[in-house]
């Protein structure tokens, strides 16, 4: 049996591709503050250095305060 690190599998896939990221909020549960230090962390964030992403969310909140 052969295991894969989920977010390297997907990040390696979708590399200079146009990615459509359902449910991009990540580390939803936590306070602002602490989704703020683990930000670069996200597998939206990381994803969206490699590849041209738009992210949706069903979390009105979070997805606002991200834009701005």
């Amino acid at each position: 049996m052969r295991y894969f690190n989920k977010n390297k599998a997907i990040i390696d896939y979708v590399k200079n591709r146009k990615v459509l990221h359902l449910g991009c909020v990540g580390f939803s549960d936590l306070e602002i503050i602490d989704r703020i230090k683990l930000l670069k962390d996200s597998l939206h964030f990381q994803i969206s250095q490699i590849a041209d992403v738009i992210g949706i969310d069903y979390s009105y909140e979070e997805t606002s305060e991200k834009l701005h």
